[in-house]
């Protein structure tokens, strides 16, 4: 059942959705959110199995924030 539900769920009908969504947004705008993933995923992490971010994340999640801003910035 957990490989058919990820199969279906997390695989396919994400990836439709997210080609639903490319319909009405620009690529670059949806590359430039899966950039924030990472740095998103830190509270999610530390809040739901307590994990720790270390100075690499921190790091990483800085320069990560620092380009998105750069990019963010040339577009307009």
């Amino acid at each position: 059942f957990g490989i058919l539900y990820m199969a279906i769920f997390s695989s396919i009908i994400a990836y439709l959705i997210y080609e639903y969504g490319l319909k009405f947004a620009k690529v670059s705008d949806t590359a430039i959110h899966a950039y924030l993933q990472p740095i998103l995923a830190l509270p999610f992490a530390y809040y739901l199995i307590g994990e720790i971010p270390n100075k690499f994340m921190i790091i990483g999640g800085v320069i990560i924030t620092i380009g998105v801003l750069i990019a963010e910035a040339r577009k307009s």
